[in-house]
């Protein structure tokens, strides 16, 4: 039967790697232990996860048909600076943040330059054969500035 999807039940369904446990997810997507226990918890009961020694998507399509749900709705309403930092989360590939975003993530936005709303770069280390598929990744959600190289490695 149909169960609703909220931002938070999205957010689950695409942050879970097999094996995590509720808390790691909860950090990957910085939002409070308990709001996505009661999620996972019904994503449970309608069987879109599975609890058995740590998370698993059941089924691999709904992660697909979520993320796809999220990148046509980033066409009408594009992430906020905040969601920014969630998305990175939801792709397939390994990355870290860096330079001034990996200090804002540590403090957990403790520590912020004056940065311009309109010009947000978001800084992220990866994999040089992933380049391609990020930048892939964060077109569809209408983030279209580009994955540049840096000294340290690729950065976003």
């Amino acid at each position: 039967m149909y169960e609703p999807f909220d931002e938070t039940a999205a957010g689950v369904v695409l942050a879970v790697d097999p094996g995590d446990s509720i808390q790691r997810v909860a950090q990957r997507l910085q939002t409070p232990y308990e709001t996505v226990r009661q999620t996972v918890k019904q994503l449970e009961d309608g069987e879109f996860l599975r609890y058995n020694d740590g998370l698993f998507v059941t089924d691999e399509c709904v992660r697909e048909a979520v993320r796809d749900l999220l990148a046509s709705s980033a066409a009408v309403n594009p992430p906020s600076i905040e969601e920014a930092y969630v998305l990175p989360q939801f792709g397939d590939w390994p990355f870290a943040f860096a330079r001034i975003d990996a200090v804002y993530v540590w403090t957990q936005g403790g520590y912020q330059v004056g940065r311009d709303p309109d010009d947000y770069p978001l800084f992220l280390a990866i994999r040089e054969q992933d380049v391609e598929a990020w930048q892939g990744f964060f077109e569809r959600f209408g983030l279209t500035h580009g994955v540049r190289a840096t000294a340290a490695g690729r950065t976003r």
